[in-house]
């Protein structure tokens, strides 16, 4: 037993010390939400309820500026039953409806929040200079709502134009688009900060 622990540490220890750094970082922040949004945020739904509602009517607007809606999109909160840990649970899920007809719904696992974290996770984690953080902090939080709302907007037209499809599109395509956009995100963020620390090398020399 002794002798695996001391392998273990071994293979830590080969590990550079920014990643182990990186890492630590990485699970306290990820503990501390995640302790912070059961308890906190989830039960009274004070990030995700705005934030649903405000992605719902983001989404109706840019289908009207689009010429697919008409007056009769909108985006309103309707109860919705949800069973977790074999408890009933109802609250206001933000839904989308057009022609009288419901065509998506938005629920506080596809309003952009997670992603929203998950993204400033790494910024937080990530040894680079505030102001670039804050920089792409900015940046990137709008560039993954836009996105988001191009999801949700694409699709209602899908539901509306092409139904069969609309399962692939919400539970993998959009989900390639989405991630892939937030790692792309990262890319450019590294880069910037790598050739940040180069340049301050190069002017110490």
């Amino acid at each position: 037993m002794q002798l695996l622990g001391l392998n273990i540490k071994k293979q830590i220890d080969q590990i550079p010390k920014s990643v182990q750094r990186f890492a630590i970082k990485a699970l306290i922040l990820f503990i501390v939400w995640q302790v912070m949004y059961i308890f906190i945020l989830m039960p009274n739904r004070l990030i995700d309820k705005p934030l649903s509602l405000f992605t719902g009517k983001s989404t109706v607007a840019v289908l009207k500026f689009v010429g697919f809606a008409n007056e009769t999109y909108i985006a309103k909160e309707v109860p919705f039953r949800l069973y977790r840990d074999n408890q009933l649970n109802i609250y206001d899920k933000t839904t989308i409806f057009g022609n009288g007809k419901r065509l998506v719904g938005i629920s506080d696992s596809c309003n952009g929040l997670s992603l929203f974290i998950l993204y400033i996770g790494f910024l937080i984690c990530f040894p680079s200079k505030i102001k670039l953080k804050v920089l792409f902090f900015f940046l990137g939080i709008i560039t993954i709502f836009v996105v988001n709302i191009i999801r949700t907007s694409m699709l209602c037209i899908i539901h509306e134009k092409y139904p069969n499809f609309l399962d692939f599109a919400h539970h993998y395509l959009f989900n390639i688009v989405v991630y892939s956009t937030i790692f792309l995100l990262w890319v450019i963020f590294s880069k910037k900060s790598s050739s940040i620390k180069t340049n301050e090398y190069s002017n110490e020399q």
